[in-house]
């Protein structure tokens, strides 16, 4: 007690603080040691070969550990009364940050190894690379033995930290692996440049297809990826690798006219399929030349016996034959315009007769095609009509699109204003064509006068106005190969630049989907890159040097375009160099009333002029007089969801006539989603414009009874008002593939749904 504190107090007081200050330093550091004494490295099998992979999820969180440890450390690093553990820190701080690294580094080769051990252990392609399979041998061996190393030595800092080797053989692993790979990608380059095709293809589905070659029949899987519509090809019964025939997604089936044999690099044999696939569909047109010419010919007998690709090609050749006759013997034959026209219409009529009859599915997507062409071919020529036409030459009649079989050449030719385009034979199969509107007719106009002059298209506008289906029922019509690339902005300039080079060399068509998201500075390579093969084009080179040193073959049938939606949020105005080389076409509004018409026609309806004015007059005053709701959507793909709905009820209820069958089901596909507001008003405006039909309401007895004893079991409130909404989305699931149920919280949305599942 008598000792003098007082005197010292100062001194004493920093003694006590330094003493609790490292007492904390020092708990602090135990317990980082004691933490990474039990942290352990987490093991995965690969394939069969044991153990191989470190499990990556269990990685990535020991990454994040110890990044917090070293966080604590460099606190204590800083911290001033650290004096005596501070070799420890600093030891700790190596280890740790060394080891962060090392598992960085493991896990990058680990996942290159997975990717290479695949292409090059066992497959075809090891034989064709034997200097990398070599290397890939020596890597392999070293892999297993690191894994070895660490199975033995189970915590992660002293695998890591342990001695050198780590730290040493990782890096030099990276090393090869990547000059493996850099191979590898030469190797698929030169595949690519045989068969341009591949260039649209990702590279391990490549890999895929070509490490596979040597069993032909495997490819069957990958056609649709190199083909617009060759889903599988058949095989010679006896001789394996003999192809002798395609067939479609729907099915529809050519014969080739020669066989080929499946055998040697699988992108030598794809690229004799693929020219003789279109020999074949050529013969097939020429065959369907001469039939429509036959004096014996019959339209229903022709329909049947050609396929949906060659049967509407045949009504637009009859279509151009019969118009450009009238047209030429206007002046001498008064009467010769009005009959042609009747019989158009006549054809027409037939067609949608053939609608109601019980057909198959792909025998109606046949004919509902056939309708959606042919409406468009009888009203233009119905215009011709009323403007009073009289000549081949006006250019109201060379303004549209017009197929003619040229036997001297023996080719198909388009000619779309001055413009003449060569049939590229590409198999379609059976496929549903858009409708052609008076602006899909400028958009075709515009970008014909494009390709002709060696330039790209770029379709713009708003969301859903069809800038690339369009494009693409352009190429359709063309018998082109048309690829879509959604772009975005993580597409850089060599990713573009190998789509380029494919696309010239294969003579495909590209539609660059909403191309201004990609960022400014890939966007002015690109010109660079475009402005180069247009260029070849304009000058019909066969060969050019590209911007990466690569000498391309050019086919003059290629064509670029791009589609945009100028205005919106996070997209580029495009570089003045780029615009150069492209003429745009403004796509604002659909003609959507001309589009129900053609649908309704190729569904069947008769009354279709008067029905495609109420429905487009309903949901144009939707658009306006309904409150503004986000998920309101009264557009051309609302639209589309309702015709498709209305063939089917109609060929239910044969018996019904076809306004109640149109007001029900608009009725039907559009009140569930209606807030209660508009509802009176929607049920207004519907029934103004079919005055005099009171529809029955839809009872569906078992399903009420269902509900509610299913309300009963689970203790609800059976309420009228929400059963309907139960009644209604069992409805709409009937017509929808995904639903969405809207609205405040404690609604009953979970409810509903579960409700409906039970009952």
């Amino acid at each position: 007690m008598e000792a003098p504190l007082l005197k010292c107090k100062e001194d004493i007081e920093d003694i006590c603080i330094a003493a609790v200050k490292e007492k904390d330093i020092e708990a602090k550091l135990k317990q980082i040691v004691v933490d990474w004494s039990t942290q352990e490295l987490a093991f995965g099998p690969f394939k069969n070969r044991g153990e191989l992979l470190l499990k990556g999820d269990v990685m990535a969180e020991a990454i994040t550990l110890m990044e917090d440890s070293l966080m604590v450390l460099s606190s204590l690093m800083s911290n001033r009364y650290n004096a005596p553990f501070k070799k420890d820190i600093q030891s700790w701080v190596q280890k740790l940050s060394n080891s962060t690294d090392i598992i960085e580094n493991w896990l990058q080769v680990q996942n290159l190894w997975i990717y290479l051990e695949a292409v090059f252990v066992g497959g075809d392609i090891a034989k064709q690379l034997p200097k990398e399979a070599k290397r890939f041998q020596g890597i392999d061996k070293s892999w297993v033995k690191i894994m070895a190393r660490a199975h033995e030595n189970l915590n992660i800092i002293v695998c890591c930290t342990g001695d050198e080797t780590m730290g040493q053989l990782l890096p030099h692993l990276l090393e090869q692996l990547e000059l493996c790979q850099k191979s590898l990608t030469g190797y698929l380059e030169k595949k690519r440049l045989i068969f341009p095709r591949f260039f649209f293809v990702s590279d391990p589905v490549l890999l895929e297809i070509l490490g596979q070659a040597s069993d032909s029949h495997t490819i069957q899987a990958h056609l649709l990826s190199v083909f617009d519509n060759v889903k599988t090809v058949d095989f010679h019964e006896k001789e394996y690798d003999r192809i002798t025939a395609i067939n479609s997604r729907e099915p529809e089936t050519i014969q080739l006219e020669k066989t080929v044999m499946a055998q040697g690099n699988v992108e030598i044999w794809l690229g004799q399929l693929l020219d003789l696939s279109k020999k074949s569909v050529h013969s097939v047109i020429r065959q369907a030349s001469h039939a429509i010419n036959d004096p014996s010919y019959e339209m229903m007998e022709f329909l049947e016996n050609f396929p949906a690709q060659v049967g509407i090609l045949g009504i637009q050749l009859l279509w151009t034959r019969d118009a450009q006759f009238a047209l030429t013997n206007a002046r001498s034959d008064k009467k010769i315009m009005a009959a042609t026209n009747q019989a158009f219409l006549e054809m027409l009529n037939r067609l949608i007769d053939k609608t109601l009859q019980p057909l198959t599915k792909i025998q109606r997507v046949k004919y509902e095609t056939l309708i959606t062409i042919h409406v468009h071919q009888r009203d233009i020529f119905d215009d011709l009509v009323k403007m009073h036409i009289k000549s081949p030459g006006d250019f109201e009649w060379l303004k549209q699109t017009r197929f003619y079989f040229n036997d001297d050449t023996d080719k198909t030719v388009i000619s779309i204003t001055d413009v003449n385009f060569e049939y590229q034979n590409e198999f379609l199969g059976c496929t549903d064509r858009l409708v052609i509107t008076p602006l899909t007719d400028r958009c075709y106009i515009t970008l014909a006068q494009a390709l002709g002059m060696a330039l790209g298209g770029a379709p713009a506008g708003p969301a859903g106005t069809g800038k690339t289906e369009t494009t693409k029922d352009m190429g359709k019509a063309l018998g082109k190969y048309v690829v879509v690339f959604n772009c975005s902005d993580q597409m850089d300039f060599r990713g573009l630049g190998r789509i380029y080079k494919g696309l010239a060399q294969s003579g495909s068509w590209g539609c660059f989907d909403e191309f201004n998201r990609i960022e400014l500075p890939v966007l002015s390579v690109a010109a660079q890159q475009i402005a180069i093969v247009l260029q070849c084009k304009k000058e019909r080179k066969s060969h050019f040097i590209f911007t990466d040193g690569d000498v391309v073959s050019l086919s003059p049938e290629f064509g670029l375009f791009l589609t945009m939606n100028p205005g919106y949020a996070g997209r580029q105005e495009l570089p003045e160099n780029l615009k150069i080389n492209f003429r745009t076409v403004a796509m604002m509004v659909p003609d959507r009333q001309i589009i129900i018409r053609v649908k309704l026609a190729s569904a069947g309806f008769l009354e279709n002029i008067n029905l495609s004015r109420k429905f487009y007059t309903l949901y144009k005053l939707c658009e306006e007089q309904l409150s503004k709701q986000v998920h309101y959507d009264f557009g051309l793909r609302n639209i589309l969801s309702v015709l498709r709905t209305l063939g089917t009820v109609k060929r239910k209820n044969p018996n019904d006539s076809e306004s109640t069958t149109v007001m029900r089901v608009l009725r039907d596909m559009n009140l569930s989603k209606l807030v209660d507001e508009d509802e009176p008003l929607f049920l207004s405006l519907i029934n103004d414009l079919f005055p005099g039909i009171v529809l029955d309401k839809a009872g569906y007895p078992d399903l009420e009874a269902a509900i509610a004893e299913n309300v009963q079991k689970v203790g609800l409130v059976n309420h009228p008002s929400w059963v309907l909404k139960l009644i209604q989305l069992f409805e709409t699931q009937r017509v929808r593939h995904g639903m969405m149920a809207l609205g405040p919280s404690g609604a009953g949305k979970t409810q509903c749904i579960h409700m409906l599942m039970k009952a």
